[in-house]
């Protein structure tokens, strides 16, 4: 009851609101294109607008803290070397907006906003969502968290914006309320963007009658292959196997399967010098270190927390297999730069991991499977040979199919298409 009533007191504050600016929103100067920046104030960050305007003006919702998209939509930016939209980025959450955020956008003189979120009810974040986009005054308005699809779809039938949403949460671990916002996003958005046809057909199967084809495309994650691209650096004389996994710590990715795992290959190979990386940040982080300690393997386990891009970067060419442990996946940015690093993967046999590693680029193991996991990498770190030949067919892998550009030409399209 509690849930029912806090999203009809979200929805009905977001109309009332809605309607007090609608007549307000034609108002003052159109087109605005000056550098200025806004006073900041609680909650919200500096606003840069760009000196040139482009093409397209769109306004892109990610996540304030540490997410796959956010390294995509940035990917995106920096593709798009010929000006064809000029973004505006809102940065929306319960933590504080990255400081590689807005240092990108600063640098790139991108306009940004961040909202802070407080946990549970939060009508003032509501409030300064509108206005920001009120600020922005876009054409487009594109979604990549599930949260805010109600506030948007009301701002869109609105202000007879287009809205284009980007499912981004793995379904096998989606919760009733966001099916039901993915609902709403093929009901009422222009677009929904899905990163897989695999995926697409997951939601086709629940959803199906309300998913028409000509309102939704299928568009691939795209990373930055000369940034993420193999060490030319031999691996220092005498350093430790460095195995690595990037990802939020958070119940849908299994870094506790991956430290069993460790904690077993110690015990089979006790002359080996492994040391696993578990970088990121979250709920289960504590739990996960206090597992390593239980088992014997905490000193030879490392947690550096959340880590910038350019640190991401330094970290996977410092490492020898990536393991990726998780229970659903959309598409794995983590993944993805691996492989583009040249990196021997190994990831859960699910959803968002099974379609991008085929058994040649990467390995698989079952979902959960500590001893099978273990026995992998056993064998790769005995196996030079074949780490070599993986590493090869993942950076070519990885060139043919995570091309930034041919993303946002997607993006543009999918922007511009008639409905």
């Amino acid at each position: 009851m509690w849930s029912t009533s806090y999203h009809y007191l979200y929805l009905h504050c977001s109309v009332h609101y809605i309607t007090a600016v609608k007549s307000q929103w034609f108002a003052g100067t159109s087109g605005r294109c000056c550098n200025h920046s806004w006073p900041n104030s609680a909650g919200m960050a500096r606003t840069s607008y760009p000196t040139v305007k482009p093409t397209v003006r769109v306004t892109q919702f990610l996540y304030s803290g540490l997410g796959g998209h956010g390294s995509v939509v940035l990917s995106m930016i920096s593709a798009d070397e010929g000006k064809c939209l000029d973004n505006r980025l809102v940065f929306y959450g319960i933590e504080a907006t990255r400081q590689e955020y807005i240092d990108f956008c600063e640098e790139r003189n991108v306009a940004f906003q961040s909202v802070i979120k407080k946990r549970g009810i939060d009508i003032a974040s509501v409030l300064q969502i509108f206005r920001v986009l009120r600020r922005f005054r876009s054409e487009i308005t594109v979604l990549h968290s599930t949260t805010l699809i109600p506030l948007l779809v009301l701002y869109r039938i609105f202000f007879r914006t287009r809205l284009v949403f980007v499912e981004h949460n793995p379904n096998q671990v989606k919760k009733r309320i966001e099916w039901l916002w993915s609902w709403m996003g093929l009901a009422f958005a222009n677009r929904t963007i899905y990163l897989t046809n695999e995926y697409k057909e997951e939601v086709r199967s629940r959803l199906g009658w309300w998913m028409k084809d000509r309102k939704v495309a299928v568009i691939p994650n795209g990373i930055d292959t000369s940034l993420f691209a193999p060490s030319i650096a031999p691996p220092e004389i005498g350093r430790p196997h460095r195995l690595t996994m990037i990802a939020r710590f958070t119940p849908t990715k299994d870094q506790s399967t991956l430290v069993r795992a460790f904690a077993i290959l110690c015990n089979i190979q006790p002359d080996n010098n492994a040391e696993l990386i578990l970088a990121g940040d979250g709920s289960t982080k504590e739990s996960v270190m206090n597992l390593a300690e239980e088992l014997g393997v905490g000193q030879r386990v490392k947690f550096p927390g959340l880590l910038g891009e350019n640190s991401i970067v330094t970290l996977l060419k410092d490492t020898d297999i990536y393991v990726h442990a998780s229970h659903g996946e959309t598409m794995s940015t983590s993944i993805m730069q691996a492989m583009a690093c040249g990196l021997p993967v190994i990831g859960s046999d699910v959803m968002g991991i099974r379609n991008i590693i085929d058994g040649k680029n990467g390995f698989l193991f079952p979902d959960g499977d500590g001893p099978a996991l273990a026995s992998v990498l056993s064998r790769l770190l005995g196996d030079e040979s074949a780490c070599k030949e993986t590493s090869l067919i993942a950076r070519d892998y990885a060139l043919r199919h995570f091309s930034a550009t041919a993303m946002l030409e997607k993006y543009i399209a999918a922007f511009t298409a008639d409905e």
